[in-house]
């Protein structure tokens, strides 16, 4: 691929992720902060979990490590990885989420992560250069349309790692046209490959790993879910709720929605980066 083709990347993500981090702002995930608990509970971590290991058993995580993640949300990735690293610090901006990420924590009888309810470029702002071992975004990089400026931040503030993780699009998924039959316009736009190829543009030659999942939640959190979905786009009506109704209802046993998913988890080290300043 030419440098001419690889420049579309760069487009084709501010293009994409520019209304979407408009639509999914903190207001949004204040109110998603009790299904998406739910989830993540209801799924045992299962998606951080396996970060984890991947991260673990390809020398990117180190006992005894210090972290950054970036939008920890409630938990999913940083209680995990608090196994095995000595500090984690999580910037997530929406309170609620904060909250709920706090309480986890306390639950499990974990000590060892610090919550800061900011964005990144607020943390930045005071962080000192080459301050932790590994940086982590996962599921959060469509906050950034200006996705070399992520890049930027987590390798200045990163001395060792950074890693990269989201969502590829999963054929087995009835959730596209689930949306498609909603009339919602969540766009079919795989982020995970678009990632990648940003990062190899930049010469920042990235390892990958992908796995499977399982996404299980209550009904009651699918249903939350799914209205709160088509209402980052328009109101709510009353066949929008039949219609999530009929839907989790063919996808749900003994209580539990349930929907595969598939997650690629990339990383690289930031001294081999070439920094644009």
């Amino acid at each position: 691929m030419t440098a001419a083709d690889l420049s579309k990347w760069t487009k084709s993500w501010n293009d994409n992720m520019t209304t979407m981090s408009r639509v999914s702002d903190v207001g949004y995930w204040n109110k998603r902060a009790e299904d998406y608990d739910d989830f993540i509970k209801t799924s045992q971590f299962e998606y951080g979990r396996e970060i984890a290991r991947i991260l673990y058993r390809e020398d990117v995580l180190r006992p005894g490590a210090t972290v950054l993640e970036i939008a920890g949300g409630v938990g999913a990735v940083t209680l995990p990885l608090a196994s095995h690293a000595s500090r984690i610090t999580t910037l997530e901006p929406a309170k609620k989420m904060a909250g709920r990420l706090k309480k986890n924590a306390a639950d499990q009888g974990i000590s060892n992560i610090e919550v800061k309810i900011c964005t990144l470029s607020g943390y930045d702002k005071g962080a000192q250069p080459k301050s932790v071992d590994l940086t982590v975004i996962c599921h959060a990089s469509w906050q950034f349309p200006n996705i070399e400026k992520l890049f930027q931040l987590m390798d200045r503030i990163s001395r060792r790692s950074c890693c990269l993780c989201d969502t590829v699009p999963n054929i087995l998924s009835s959730h596209q046209a689930m949306c498609e039959k909603l009339g919602i316009d969540t766009g079919a736009f795989d982020r995970a490959l678009c990632l990648y190829n940003l990062l190899c543009e930049t010469r920042r030659c990235p390892g990958i790993s992908f796995f499977h999942y399982r996404m299980r939640r209550s009904t009651a959190s699918a249903m939350s879910m799914w209205t709160h979905l088509v209402g980052k786009y328009r109101e709510t009506t009353k066949n929008d709720v039949e219609l999530i109704g009929d839907h989790v209802s063919a996808h749900e046993a003994d209580g539990i929605y349930e929907e595969p998913a598939c997650m690629a988890v990339m990383w690289w080290n930031p001294k081999e980066a070439l920094i644009n300043e």
